[in-house]
């Protein structure tokens, strides 16, 4: 005996295994592109802030008694260890970001793919 619905379940599980094994290679390199368009946005705002210090320093004249090496000895924005640990926190920030955009790409990819349907009268590929 032919058992129908068994074949229409049997071509469901494989029209969503392909879309799986299609979309996966995909969303990795979104998330890869992402990763590193971001992490090349920190050395840009880093001379971003270098360039503002510095245009600060030459456009205020305050060098009356010695107060431009007291600001600059008070500017944290220039100081290597700060500085790291900025960079640390943003590159966490990066791996949640991509973390939480991947989950989100799978949770759509898992609700447009949960649902398969058929247009029995259409007998080629745009039947699916």
């Amino acid at each position: 005996t032919h058992d129908g619905v068994n074949f229409l379940r049997a071509s469901c599980v494989i029209a969503l295994e392909k879309a799986r094994v299609s979309f996966d290679p995909l969303l990795e390199s979104l998330r890869s592109r992402m990763c590193h368009v971001m992490e090349r946005l920190y050395p840009v705002s880093e001379y971003m802030l270098r360039q503002r210090n510095e245009r600060q320093v030459a456009s205020y004249a305050y060098i009356k008694d010695g107060s431009v090496e007291k600001n600059k000895a008070l500017d944290i924005t220039q100081n290597p260890q700060f500085r790291q640990l900025v960079r640390t926190i943003f590159e966490k920030f990066i791996e949640q970001c991509s973390e939480s955009t991947m989950r989100r790409c799978h949770d759509d990819l898992t609700a447009l793919t949960r649902f398969v349907t058929w247009d029995l009268n259409e007998r080629s590929s745009g039947a699916l």
